[in-house]
């Protein structure tokens, strides 16, 4: 699961339809990708993240859970 992506996405009111709209694909796809059962295209995840994420770091937006932290923390924050 994209916990980060998804955390934010509440955090910001933006819902699956919207993610949709933005990369042409069905809420219910959205979903699939954000818990891990498919996975986002580079072209997708670098439109979502363009539209809506550009003040947070890449790696820490599209971090899926369980990994080890490629970044700590959005841009310009400490923990």
């Amino acid at each position: 699961m994209y916990e980060n992506l998804w955390l934010e996405m509440k955090r910001r009111k933006i819902t699956n339809r919207d993610i949709g709209l933005t990369i042409g694909k069905h809420e219910n796809s959205v979903y699939n990708k954000i818990y891990g059962k498919t996975e986002f295209s580079l072209t997708e995840a670098n439109r979502i993240y363009q539209k809506y994420f550009s003040d947070l770091d890449f790696l820490w937006v599209f971090q899926k859970g369980g990994q080890s932290p490629a970044v700590l923390c959005p841009k310009d924050q400490t923990i």
